[in-house]
């Protein structure tokens, strides 16, 4: 710098060095101390259900020199605000670094809900920096609940109440709705003569623990 302002001193009147060499500074000045590329450090994770705290990563293609980078992000995916309590925020990579942590806690409920997903996606970053082609890291919560296991709970009836009920029980809630097809089948009680026999389907709903099948006796 000191080279160019004394060659332009010596050709030029003095009112027109000044504005030169503050425009080759303010040149200088407004690059940025390097470009790096912010992205994950894993294509994709999983963790279980009561995993608790977990981590997704930031990872720079070299160290952040001149200032620290801001990274902006949103949250998607199957995964709801019962499942996880991370929400957007804005995460730093200092200088001399090359990664920063997203952290959040997983919630372990006793809801069959399957599978499911958070999805992290880089917004923006700012200082010159640029965001990798890969900006979006997809996480499973892998469910560590049994699906719904069902059983009969037979009620009593007297019989000249004209039916009588058994009921379809799940073992645990479950998210979705649980269809189930049945039939009846002599025992000491004689289809035609004390029953009339039954089939059909039936539906536990969602977040419900059973459900009810009627069964006409005579």
């Amino acid at each position: 710098m000191v080279f160019l302002f004394q060659n332009v001193l010596k050709g030029m009147p003095p009112k027109a060095v000044l504005p030169i060499f503050w425009i080759v500074l303010l040149m200088f000045a407004t690059l940025p101390a390097h470009a790096a590329v912010i992205g994950f450090d894993k294509a994709n994770s999983s963790f279980s259900e009561s995993a608790g705290s977990v981590t997704i990563d930031l990872k720079a293609d070299s160290a952040i020199r001149g200032s620290a980078v801001e990274v902006n992000f949103t949250v998607s995916g199957t995964a709801g605000n019962l499942d996880h309590n991370l929400v957007p925020y804005k995460v730093f990579i200092l200088v001399g670094d090359t990664s920063a942590s997203i952290s959040f806690n997983l919630v372990d409920d006793s809801t069959y809900e399957g599978d499911e997903t958070v999805i992290v996606t880089i917004t923006s970053v700012d200082g010159g920096h640029s965001i990798a082609v890969a900006d979006t890291h997809p996480m499973t919560i892998a469910e560590d609940e049994a699906p719904p296991s069902l059983t009969l709970n037979p009620l009593d009836a007297a019989e000249s109440s004209g039916s009588t009920g058994v009921q379809v029980v799940s073992d645990t809630l479950s998210a979705f709705d649980i269809n189930f097809s049945y039939s009846t089948t002599d025992g000491t009680a004689i289809g035609g003569t004390h029953y009339t026999s039954t089939s059909g389907s039936g539906t536990i709903t969602a977040g419900a623990l059973n459900q009810t099948i009627s069964v006409p006796v005579s």
